[in-house]
């Protein structure tokens, strides 16, 4: 009965996550489904050896590695979302579909005005916020 109710919890979790990381818009509102389905995978597999072999400890240590990535793999995630949204002004996943593209200004002419914080109207972001740096 053990073993049920932790898969069910499991599947519960990655359902959850797998629906908030495909039906949000804001870049880290999937990150948060990516996390719970990530937290799914993990007690899903410390459901598997807590079934086949409790005693041995090599369970616990894949747990505890995979926890460990999950936590660089997001910290990572933010940091570099939280760049973005510095340097362009980009907090909406469809507003990120052009990254790629390095050569010059943004266009969102396409693009509802969500996201844009209090800009005026004008798309483009000359300046820098206060870090002194003039590239």
């Amino acid at each position: 009965m053990m073993l049920e109710t932790y898969l069910l919890l499991a599947a519960a979790l990655f359902s959850v996550g797998l629906f908030g990381a495909l039906s949000q818009q804001s870049v880290v509102m999937v990150m948060m489904g990516l996390e719970l389905m990530v937290n799914a995978v993990i007690v899903a597999a410390a459901t598997f050896w807590l079934h086949t072999s409790p005693e041995r400890t090599d369970g616990q240590v894949l747990v505890l590695v995979a926890v460990t990535a999950m936590a660089v793999e997001m910290a990572m995630g933010f940091a570099v979302t939280t760049a973005i949204f510095r340097a362009r002004d980009v907090d909406m996943v469809d507003m990120a579909a052009d990254l790629a593209d390095h050569s010059g200004p943004v266009d969102h002419s396409n693009h509802s005005n969500h996201g844009h914080h209090g800009d005026g109207g004008g798309h483009e972001h000359h300046g820098h916020h206060g870090d002194g740096d003039d590239r």
